[in-house]
Order: structure tokens, then sequence, then C-alpha cells
């Protein structure tokens, strides 16, 4: 979840302030679910999406599930606090810690703040390989490459 890049912008006292209103979804985030959506077509499983984020963020969510989702899990936060990449890196590794899963996706960076952090930080946590600029995934004799 982002605020809309196509929203007007504005400048204030000499920072950039987008309008938070408008939330969408990360085209990084988007590309991972899709990702997620084509193994799922080709291997069976479940994807669940996962949004941190206050409760404006729920078209977001909206967004995956219509993309294909078959669950979503949203983490609200407050639209106040402002979040960095380790932060939600804490969050989100909290959330996978006692999950089940088989492959965990992240956009390769946000597109309002451009860090591309949050995916390496999530692997550290939990001791999972980690790679960064995939552009495509597929199974091979049971590991995924």
């Amino acid at each position: 979840m982002v605020p809309d890049v196509y929203a007007p912008l504005q400048i204030k006292e000499g920072e950039l302030i987008m309008d938070a209103d408008r939330m969408v979804l990360n085209a990084y985030d988007a590309s991972a679910v899709e990702e997620a959506l084509v193994l799922k077509e080709k291997h069976g499983g479940e994807v669940e999406v996962v949004c941190i984020g206050p409760a404006k963020a729920s078209e977001t969510i909206r967004k995956a599930l219509a993309m294909g989702a078959d669950k979503a899990t949203h983490i609200l936060a407050s639209g106040d606090e402002e979040y960095d990449s380790a932060s939600y890196a804490k969050i989100l590794s909290a959330f996978f810690k006692d999950k089940e899963y088989d492959v965990i996706g992240l956009g390769k960076q946000s597109q309002d703040t451009d860090s591309g952090l949050t995916g390496s930080m999530v692997a550290e946590h939990l001791s999972l390989p980690y790679t960064t600029n995939a552009v495509g995934l597929e199974v091979e004799n049971g590991n995924l490459v």
C-alpha cells in the first residue's frame, strides 16, 4: 500500500506532501501477487496477501483479492505513524513466524520511498533464503528457482 503516485503532489515547507487519502496497491507488490497466482495455477496451493496499514488500506486488499488471492490479512496500523523498512519487516516477521508457507513474496521496493529493504530484513528475521529482483519463479525437482 502506497500513496497513489499519480495523485497531485504538493511541496510544503520544502517537503513533498503526497495525498495519503488515496492509497493504492504498490505496483511491485502487485507483481509479487501475480507471480504467486501463477505458481498457484501451476502447482496448487493458496495465496494469502498481508497488508499493514490504516483502515483505508482495505481498498488495496480488495484489489489483491480481485486479482485472485484466496485470503487476506489486514494488520491495522495507525495512519498517523510512519513506518520504515525495519518496522514493516518486524511486523511481517512476527506475522509469519508461526505460519506454514512455501513461499513468501514481497515486491522489490515501495513506489513511494523506493527503499527495497523489507524483503531482505524479513528473510534475515526468519532465517530464510532470499533473492531480489526475481523476474519469474519456477519449480524444478521440488525446489523454487
